[in-house]
């Protein structure tokens, strides 16, 4: 007695075909996913508070969105006047880096989750000193590795 009721040969090789090149994008898609979460700058939006007096300002910035989470040796802070000179650069990875023209005196930053990375709704403090009233400024974290804009507010 015979069996008549298998696959052709045809059909078996397009489903060993199909299957093959399914594994295959899967594979791909896994591969590319981890090597460009790794390589890729990560994005965020803050938000700003200031307070101060006539000769310095204090400037509370939280990073409202900011992903993915990231060691504070690949994040620079930076400070601009309105011509989009910097006034002033310094990372947290390194608490004691000079900022430039001595327009930021103070810079703190406070890890809200205690990961040691910067992650959402973490805090940067800094105080600028007043130089003119007329004058906006504008704070930007940078990733240091490639030097692409993570986020940028106006500050005022």
């Amino acid at each position: 007695m015979k069996n008549k009721e298998a696959v052709s040969p045809v059909i078996g090789v397009v489903l060993l075909l199909a299957i093959t090149l399914v594994l295959a994008s899967v594979m791909f898609l896994w591969v590319s996913g981890i090597v460009l979460q790794s390589s890729s700058a990560p994005v965020g939006t803050l938000a700003v508070e200031k307070t101060g007096n006539a000769t310095l300002v204090n400037y509370t910035i939280t990073l409202t969105a900011f992903r993915p989470k990231t060691e504070p040796e690949d994040v620079v802070c930076c400070v601009y006047d309105e011509n989009r000179m910097s006034m002033a650069m310094f990372s947290f990875s390194e608490p004691d880096t000079e900022t430039n023209n001595g327009i930021v005196k103070n810079a703190n930053w406070t890890d809200k989750d205690s990961n040691s990375r910067f992650s959402s709704y973490d805090i940067i403090q800094i105080s600028v000193n007043r130089v003119d009233e007329e004058l906006a400024h504008s704070f930007s974290l940078r990733y240091k590795p490639n030097n692409i804009l993570i986020a940028e507010e106006t500050l005022q």
